[in-house]
């Protein structure tokens, strides 16, 4: 991970823990350009880092700017693991997605909406409570 990336990452945190207002153009335009810092090193975006962007990115729109902080970084972190810790690692990943996902007592549509960071966990415990999911 580029210091630079990481320097905006600690700067976005620190603007992010004093209000969210005005600062989803900020976090959309570092998920570009971790994008682009990707591409530059690998030519290409990887599956799980792209993965974890495209979180990034569903999290500002449901104004979860931290969480959105946090895919980025984890995007970053992987791309710098080795070809093994890499596969071993998604697999892993996928594996504990999809249990979790199948231990949760809501309807399909809530655990796809859950699984694409569409909505939060416990958003999707509080649809289910109330009936809704």
């Amino acid at each position: 991970m580029s210091n630079k990336l990481q320097d905006r990452l600690i700067d976005i945190g620190e603007k992010l823990s004093k209000g969210y207002e005005s600062h989803q153009e900020e976090v959309l335009l570092l998920i570009s350009d971790a994008r682009k810092d990707l591409i530059s090193r690998f030519g290409m975006i990887a599956p799980w880092e792209s993965e974890e962007l495209d979180l990034a990115e569903n999290y500002v729109g449901a104004n979860f700017l931290k969480a959105s902080l946090l895919a980025v970084y984890t995007a970053l972190v992987v791309s710098e693991y080795s070809d093994e810790e890499y596969w071993v690692g998604i697999a892993i990943h996928i594996k504990m997605l999809r249990k979790f996902l199948g231990e949760l007592k809501i309807s399909w549509f809530s655990k796809y909406r859950l699984a694409m960071g569409l909505i939060s966990f416990q958003r999707a415990r509080d649809l289910h409570a109330c009936g809704f999911a």
